[in-house]
């Protein structure tokens, strides 16, 4: 999936950038020190969810109804 997909460039980007030393995240740097799965599990639970956003606009009672 696209999302899976995501995943695994965000993984491979923060890893290049604590090769590089620019890694400036301490959540990201304690996630790559507890391992692969672990930086995966982070930056997944990272990432953007719509479902977990409500509606981003306001209608006024009795409009879009």
């Amino acid at each position: 999936s696209i999302r899976e997909i995501s995943a695994a460039v965000a993984v491979a980007v923060i890893r290049a950038a604590a090769s590089d030393g620019h890694l400036h995240s301490e959540e990201a740097r304690e996630a790559l020190a507890e391992g692969g799965a672990e930086l995966l599990s982070w930056v997944t639970k990272s990432m953007y969810s719509p479902q977990e956003y409500g509606s981003l606009t306001y209608r006024p009672p009795g409009i879009g109804e």
